[in-house]
């Protein structure tokens, strides 16, 4: 039996997630240790620097190598990097409420992001679509189709068909100053017209009790709980 504590750490640092390593340990044990650390994390590590230092002694290159693949393909971390000398003292531990690591994510790499951003007006009879998030500044005329993996933010009139979350995230939400929508989409859930808008004000559908509804930005903000950014 091994103490999985003593064999990887994580803590939370102004810059992004400091990872403390046995060094004498091989990769076929450090590895699943440090994926079981960052599952715990979910989206925390996402675009995160990881830094790693050891409890004495080097991590041979290859080790470090195959934990930076694993890491980015799993949890989308930024990069992984050996600790500079001497920069410990620098890089405090910071925590939210509940004990949460409340720094981590606040950087995030552009490179990264699948969103599509467009200006303009998309017209009946186009068809736009995003992997990640959209954003439009334009209105969405009736008879245009957009649809989104995750959000869809308009700076304008939705007046045409979207679909947001595609094909199953039903956290995902269609956001427009003016939302008058011939059909709404998110993940495998629809409604056709305008279901519930008011047509008064920034809107934003979600998905609440297997069903989709709206609300007024300003009364009902989602966001307004959230402690820290959080990749979305």
């Amino acid at each position: 039996m091994h103490d999985s504590h003593k064999i990887a750490r994580l803590k939370g640092v102004r810059d992004g997630i400091r990872l403390t390593l046995d060094p004498h340990q091989s990769l076929s044990i450090l590895l699943p240790e440090v994926t079981e650390l960052f599952q715990q994390m979910q989206h925390l590590a996402a675009d995160a620097t990881v830094w790693v230092e050891t409890d004495g002694g080097a991590l041979d290159t290859k080790t470090l190598e195959q934990l930076e693949t694993t890491l980015e393909k799993e949890f989308a971390i930024g990069s992984l990097r050996p600790l500079p000398e001497k920069a410990g003292d620098e890089r405090s531990p910071a925590r939210g409420a509940g004990g949460r690591l409340a720094n981590l994510g606040r950087t995030f790499n552009p490179h990264r992001n699948d969103g599509l951003f467009l200006a303009g007006r998309v017209r009946s009879g186009q068809n736009i679509k995003a992997r990640k998030h959209l954003v439009i500044m334009g209105d969405v005329n009736p008879g245009a189709e957009i649809e989104a993996g995750g959000d869809i933010l308009i700076l304008g009139t939705l007046g045409g068909k979207a679909s947001a979350g595609i094909p199953d995230n039903t956290r995902a939400i269609i956001l427009a100053l003016d939302l008058r929508p011939t059909q709404l989409q998110i993940g495998g859930i629809v409604a056709a017209g305008q279901p519930g808008t008011k047509g008064h004000g920034i809107e934003y559908a979600r998905v609440e009790n297997g069903a989709i509804i709206v609300s007024d930005y300003k009364k009902d903000n989602p966001f307004k709980q959230i402690q820290w950014p959080e990749q979305r």
